[in-house]
């Protein structure tokens, strides 16, 4: 059950925007969502100052009023170079007037976040590329891999064995590190996504494989690795976290993506190597196109 949510005042912000903005938004809305021969992907281009994130924001409005009656849950993702260009930008891009406005994560945390989207008709979701598209050969932050000790934990009906929480501690000093797995709720992970990642790791042979070596390589907690192992750890964990994010997306249901300063990270709109097929998969959630704005 979604909560009550006000549906914002589309005038209201419309009248906000000066004559100019005000047309540029009404010509990438109707060329996104009105004229028969409509697009998915819109770019607005012009000089700095000039308003691409006040015209974002007329669009948003628009694009929720036409949306808000007959889906069920609207999310909008807002893809941004950087966190602090993030933070500056969505304050303007709020249309709802609220605090909690917005939502800055990655995507491979959204299984214990999803259940307070699902209880949202609006959410504004907002990601950096690096932290959320770029995953392969990276272990990730602590929290991303307690989160994932847990998944795989239930996935393989492991117990308590040290030698699974040795793999995911990294670089976290040892008591830190059974610190973050005491505190962790598993009951917070989504059932939904749980399951998914466990039928995708399970009929992945090669990642099971591996893991089975990384088992006997951490069998202790040894003080240093050798080169070889950490990589071998790193490149596990990341294929982890590059499958779940793919289950993710799927839970995300984007209907508006917004691209900031897309110049930045072109490589999203590359489907030639693993970073733009994870995009490409947000841009195509379950081949029905979202509505991409760049800017």
């Amino acid at each position: 059950m979604s909560k009550k949510t006000i549906k914002p005042d589309t005038e209201r912000i419309l009248s906000s925007l000066k004559d100019f903005q005000k047309k540029t938004v009404n010509q990438v809305f109707n060329r996104l969502y009105e004229e028969p021969d409509c697009v998915d992907r819109f770019l607005i281009a012009d000089e700095v100052g000039l308003g691409k994130t006040l015209i974002a924001r007329g669009v948003i409005a628009k694009a929720v009023e036409k949306l808000w009656d007959y889906v069920p849950r609207i999310d909008i993702i807002y893809i941004c170079s950087n966190g602090d260009i993030a933070r500056q930008n969505i304050n303007r891009l709020n249309i709802t007037g609220k605090s909690d406005f917005s939502r800055a994560t990655r995507m491979t945390m959204l299984p214990i976040q999803i259940h307070d989207l699902k209880n949202n008709k609006l959410n504004f979701v907002s990601f950096t590329p690096g932290t959320s598209f770029n995953l392969r050969s990276s272990g990730g932050v602590y929290s991303e891999r307690v989160m994932l000790y847990y998944m795989l934990k239930k996935a393989l009906n492991y117990g308590n064995r040290a030698p699974l929480k040795n793999i995911f501690r990294c670089d976290v000093g040892r008591n830190n590190w059974r610190y973050h797995l005491k505190i962790f709720d598993p009951n917070s992970i989504d059932k939904g996504i749980q399951n998914k990642f466990l039928k995708a790791f399970k009929k992945d042979k090669k990642l099971t494989n591996k893991l089975k070596e990384l088992l006997d390589d951490f069998s202790w907690d040894r003080k240093r690795f050798s080169y070889e192992i950490r990589r071998r750890q790193s490149s596990f964990i990341g294929k982890l976290r590059k499958m779940l994010a793919e289950i993710c997306i799927d839970a995300l249901e984007p209907d508006i993506i917004i691209l900031d300063e897309f110049q930045r990270f072109k490589n999203l709109l590359n489907s030639n190597d693993e970073v733009g097929k994870l995009a490409e998969r947000l841009f195509k959630f379950q081949n029905k196109e979202a509505n991409v704005k760049l800017m």
